[in-house]
């Protein structure tokens, strides 16, 4: 079944997002005997969105403002409260990162999984099913009762999953275990720059993970359009729910000198990784890999010995690194692997080197880490080494066949899932038993699209142009076809970066980010969002991370910057519809206007924009609105305050 979703989508989803950034930025204050330092301790919160309900004369939501990485707005429905709140942080001169709002007393102005910390000494009319609906997953709610402090945490759900590698985990299986992540419909968040510098130099982001609720990409600040200025590259991360600046650490020599007309080989999305408490990468001219605290950006660790770091994987409490003197000095050339290539492999947390082992044609991006053991391909043979002493555990012979049986190969692809070693090249598909390398299936007819494999839904999953191929992991026969050329737009073609896969969805690139469901037949193109060159989109957190790109296609509809989006509407916080009464609040100057019911005395009559103050056609002989209609879209106004819903 196919299904678009086109320019007014765009356009409602870009209404929500300004309505929500509007309640995000406003602010307002509360005040108590608790300092604001004892309860970021008392929480554990160490950046993001916090929420001061009840908020008095602001003296206690200015002061939870006054560090790094915070976003604090503060609420009460007392707008002689709100007035005091105000001038309180403007007096500290923290007005607009600390800000303050009126309202209703009983529903919270944000949509779900938003703020990271909700302070309370009177929660007043708000209930705790509310307070919990707002927090993101992991946030926390800290609410006074009875003269005692109570903290509460939401627990994160099971259904979504994080994103700590390039291909999603150290086994190279870009799968999401993530059943929330589904066709986008809703802006979560979205942050600067808005466009990626352009086609003629490397891409300006290079890697996105994400765990723990943070978000860790390198970004390219240089100019945007203009390429003989340098790159100014940094390492950026925030809140991977609500998008809040958590910190910056400048990145320099991260990517390739700029090389007009193409991208070179400085593009390394495999040297950025995270296991949550701590991000690993490559930092200074040499490449040094490097730890660093995950909270504040911190420098934790530095492997001196390890220099030109070219791929890094973490797992079961190691970090494997893949290194080059070639890339300590620059870029490596093209024409294959660079010459004096070793792999090191150290502990996560003191980076102490277990050990060293050259790694004499190595393939590019096969390296993998799983079960203690390194998967590699080197030259014609697949590798075993045990991840804690680098000793050999076995060798298999594997050549890469030719694509489709003749011409050139496509370059090979490693993967290790379920105790098994995938490796595709060409249109040869292999499955070796992890533990002793040992051929359980192999195939010569399985051609894939850049070499790709998917392990999601019970089956493990290749692509081939328009097709998803399903085989038995067992046996490798197909169990399930499935055609997608229904939201494969004609003339467009397969993009510079991989593909990405759910539990329910592999993600595809051919004209923006194509859904293609791998449980029924319900496929969905997105011609409006697309990932970078390089890197492409991360399905993670329940959302759809889309970094900016350079394309300039679709400049009417095609969303901009650095954007997490939704895969559905915005629960409503509780049963009963949200009427006018309930919304709308009277002013000041409501009872001076002349003419509050917008009474039009002539039904030919259409004095304003959108005809009267209530933005609606009235009387039964008002055209139905249409799509593109100014009544259509001030319909989608309002039900962007609930959340936008498609048939």
């Amino acid at each position: 079944m196919r299904k678009r979703v086109g320019g007014s989508t765009f356009r409602s989803v870009a209404v929500c997002w300004l309505l929500g950034v509007s309640w995000l930025l406003c602010g307002h204050a509360a005040g108590g005997d608790t300092s604001a330092q004892e309860i970021l301790d008392a929480t554990g919160v160490r950046g993001g969105l916090i929420v001061h309900v009840g908020c008095g004369d602001g003296q206690l939501t200015s002061a939870l403002g006054a560090g790094e990485g915070f976003l604090v707005h503060g609420l009460d429905a007392d707008a002689g409260n709100v007035e005091k709140a105000r001038a309180t942080i403007r007096a500290a001169g923290r007005y607009g990162k600390v800000s303050v709002e009126q309202f209703t007393g009983e529903r919270l102005p944000y949509a779900e999984n938003m703020e990271n910390l909700v302070v309370s000494e009177d929660i007043g009319k708000v209930s705790m099913d509310e307070v919990t609906r707002v927090l993101v997953p992991d946030g926390v709610a800290y609410v006074r009762k009875g003269g005692a402090w109570t903290k509460t945490v939401k627990p994160r759900p099971k259904e979504i999953d994080e994103w700590t590698h390039w291909l999603h985990d150290a086994g190279n299986n870009a799968t999401a275990r993530d059943t929330r992540v589904g066709p986008p419909k809703r802006m979560q968040w979205v942050a600067e720059p808005l466009w990626s510098r352009g086609h003629e130099v490397p891409s300006s982001v290079g890697g996105v993970v994400t765990a723990h609720g943070r978000i860790f990409y390198a970004l390219d600040e240089g100019q945007t359009g203009i390429y003989a200025l340098p790159a100014k590259w940094t390492l950026v991360a925030r809140d991977a729910f609500n998008g809040v600046l958590l910190w910056k650490r400048p990145l320099p020599h991260w990517g390739p000198a700029i090389s007009f007309g193409g991208f070179g080989n400085g593009f390394r999305p495999r040297r950025l990784v995270t296991d949550g408490d701590r991000v690993y990468l490559p930092m200074g001219q040499e490449a040094i890999l490097t730890a660093l605290d995950a909270a504040t950006g911190k420098t934790l660790k530095e492997l001196g010995q390890v220099r030109g770091t070219t791929e890094i994987l973490c797992d079961g409490g190691l970090v494997v690194a893949v290194t080059s003197p070639q890339a300590a000095e620059g870029p490596a050339g093209k024409g294959g692997a660079p010459a004096g290539r070793e792999a090191v492999v150290a502990e996560a947390e003191s980076l102490d080197v277990l050990w060293k082992a050259p790694l004499s044609g190595i393939a590019p991006q096969t390296t993998a880490l799983s079960g203690g053991r390194v998967f590699l391909k080197a030259g014609n043979d697949i590798v075993a080494l045990d991840a804690g002493t680098g000793k050999e555990a076995w060798r298999t012979p594997w050549k890469e066949a030719p694509a489709g049986g003749a011409g050139r190969a496509s370059g090979a692809a490693l993967m290790v899932h379920g105790g098994t070693v995938y490796v595709q090249g060409g249109g040869r598909l292999t499955a070796l038993a992890a533990e002793t390398g040992k051929a359980r299936w192999e195939r010569t007819d399985a051609p894939s699209s850049k070499g790709e494999l998917f392990a999601a839904a019970g089956l493990l999953w290749r692509t081939r142009g328009s097709n998803v191929v399903g085989h038995d992991p067992a046996t490798g026969e197909v169990r399930k076809t499935i055609d997608a050329s229904d939201v494969f737009s004609p003339g467009h073609h397969l993009r510079c970066y991989r593909n990405k896969a759910t539990e329910r969805y592999v993600i595809t690139n051919n004209r923006g980010a194509e859904f293609v469901s791998l449980t029924s037949d319900e496929h969905v193109g997105n011609d409006w969002v697309r990932g970078n060159c390089g890197h492409g989109v991360m399905p993670a957190n329940g959302l759809l991370y889309a970094p900016p790109c350079q394309c300039f296609c679709y400049p009417g509809e095609m969303l901009t910057g650095f954007k997490a989006l939704g895969p559905g509407p915005v629960p409503a916080p509780s049963a009963d519809p949200v009427n006018d009464a309930s919304r709308l609040e009277r002013g000041p100057a409501y009872e001076d206007i002349r003419n509050p019911q917008s009474a039009i005395a002539d039904e030919g009559d259409w004095p304003m924009y959108r005809r009267n103050a209530a933005r609606r056609c009235n009387g039964a002989a008002c055209p139905e609105p249409v799509e593109g209609h100014s009544d259509a879209s001030a319909a989608a106004v309002l039900r962007g305050v609930r959340g936008i819903r498609h048939p």
